[in-house]
């Protein structure tokens, strides 16, 4: 099958956290003191700070209330009718100072019934980079066909090949690729820890439902000699189609949304 790539720049909306806010190195997020209804500009989730070149939401983020847990985010994963533009929207969550080079992330996701998996597309994870730069390393959670899941790594420094296009690394512990399952409730957590610099000694791990489902050493090289300094500074919760399939129903995505709720973030498990 040949897939037609068509990367999306994104819309930048960075949410900084008090120390505070990480009770002994915790930070949760179950969006139910947030009101409900789509997010502007002007909603509060934290602190919105626009990052360069940054556009409104243009009511692709709502909070909804439909589902068991309570409120939920509602990401819309195409623009609107009527809305021109083709950003797809990003938060960086800034993480405290004292989290460098271990994190966990949690979250809950939900694929309505009959997504389409046809379309690739990336999900949740870390990112980092060197003191006072921007973001320079990504290690998100992405789909593919069938819903397989799989790491999407960006920027690892130390590995053989360093490029802009994305490392796939697939969950399939024990053989078998886990899968997304439209309509069920998935919990993904991730671990990160970043590599003595120049060597291989970083872990990228992945649980879905609670089981391991990738344990990942070889391609965990995020930091080389001479970026000895990167370290992890945030979680970037976004979530976009990064390439649609020639089948029928690739391209296709004017309704297609993905549900996100409890986010857990922790330097242990």
């Amino acid at each position: 099958m040949i897939y037609r790539v068509t990367f999306l720049v994104a819309t930048t909306l960075v949410f900084l956290f008090s120390e505070k806010s990480f009770s002994e190195n915790l930070y949760t997020e179950g969006f139910e003191e947030t009101s409900r209804g789509y997010l502007t500009e002007k909603s509060t989730i934290g602190n919105w700070i626009p990052a360069n070149n940054s556009t409104k939401p243009d009511r692709t983020i709502e909070i909804i209330d439909r589902e068991p847990s309570g409120n939920a985010l509602k990401f819309l994963l195409s623009r609107p009718e009527k809305i021109t533009s083709t950003r797809a929207p990003q938060w960086l969550i800034q993480l405290p100072s004292t989290i460098k080079d271990e994190i966990y992330l949690t979250y809950w996701i939900k694929f309505p019934e009959g997504f389409d998996f046809n379309s690739h597309g990336s999900l949740p994870g870390i990112s980092g980079s060197s003191l006072n730069k921007g973001t320079t390393f990504f290690t998100n959670v992405s789909w593919s066909e069938n819903g397989k899941i799989s790491f999407m790594i960006r920027g690892y420094r130390n590995n053989k090949k360093v490029s802009l296009l994305p490392n796939f690394i697939k969950w399939d512990f024990n053989g078998f690729q886990k899968r997304f399952i439209p309509g069920k409730r998935h919990e993904i957590r991730i671990r990160q820890v970043l590599n003595t610099p120049g060597h291989q000694t970083g872990v990228l791990q992945g649980w879905l439902d609670g089981v391991l489902a990738c344990s990942d050493t070889l391609n965990s090289g995020v930091r080389d000699v001479a970026n000895s300094s990167h370290r992890i500074k945030y979680i970037d919760f976004s979530s976009e189609i990064t390439s649609t399939s020639n089948s029928p129903h690739g391209n296709h995505m004017n309704s297609e949304y993905i549900l996100f709720d409890d986010i857990t973030v922790s330097n242990r498990i």
